[in-house]
C-alpha cells in the first residue's frame, strides 16, 4: 500500500478541507475558554455622573418669569452590541409671554459588557417618558414608578433669576437591572 501526499495549494483551505474530509474537530485555540451565555446585575446610576444635563437655550430670552416652564422628558435605554446608553432628552417651555425654552439630548453610556459577550436584553422597561408645569423655584422630584428602568428624575426648572441654558435642567437617576448577556 502506498501513500500520495499532495501539498495543498493554501494552508488554511487546506486545513478546514482536512477538518471536513476526514471529520476532524477543530483543536480550540490555546488558551482559550468557551463563553456562556449568563447574567450581569448593572448598578443603579446617577446620568450625567456627578452633574446636571442642561439642554441648550433655543428660544426666547434667558427668564421663564414664572410662566412655568411646562417640562417634558424622554429617558432610553438604548441597547448596544457591547454598551447600554441612557439617552436623555429634555424641553422646557414657558408657558406664555416670549415662549422661552430649552431643548437638548445627551446620551451616556453607563455599561459595557464584558469581552466576548454581547447585550441581548434587559430586566426592565427601557423607554420613560414624563412631564409636569413647574410651579416654583424648587428641585422638582419625579418618580415614575412601574417597570421603568428610571427611579426618578431631579429637575430644575424655573429659578430666581435666568436660568434657560445655565441652570433649567435634569439629572435621571436609574434603578439596578439584569443584562442578559451571549457569546458574540
Amino acid at each position: 500500500m502506498s501513500i500520495t501526499r499532495r501539498r495543498l495549494a493554501h494552508p488554511l483551505i487546506g486545513a478546514a478541507v482536512a477538518t471536513a474530509v476526514l471529520g476532524l474537530a477543530a483543536a480550540p485555540s490555546v488558551g482559550a475558554q468557551p463563553v456562556a451565555a449568563t447574567a450581569q446585575v448593572v448598578p443603579g446610576a446617577q446620568v450625567p455622573l456627578g452633574s446636571r444635563f442642561i439642554p441648550p437655550h433655543v428660544r426666547g430670552d434667558r427668564e421663564f418669569a414664572g410662566h412655568g416652564p411646562q417640562v417634558v422628558l424622554d429617558a432610553t435605554l438604548v441597547l448596544m452590541r457591547s454598551r447600554i446608553d441612557v439617552r436623555l432628552h429634555m424641553r422646557a417651555t414657558e408657558t406664555m409671554s416670549d415662549w422661552t425654552t430649552v431643548e437638548g439630548t445627551r446620551t451616556t453610556t453607563i455599561y459595557y459588557a464584558p469581552t466576548g459577550l454581547c447585550v441581548s436584553g434587559v430586566s426592565v422597561g427601557t423607554v420613560n417618558n414624563s412631564h409636569y408645569r413647574d410651579t416654583d423655584h424648587d428641585v422638582d422630584v419625579l418618580t415614575p414608578g412601574g417597570t421603568s428602568f428610571v427611579s426618578k428624575y431631579e429637575v430644575v426648572g424655573d429659578t430666581n433669576g435666568s436660568e434657560a441654558g445655565t441652570r433649567t435642567g435634569v439629572t435621571v437617576y436609574t434603578k439596578a437591572f439584569t443584562v442578559r448577556l451571549v457569546p458574540c
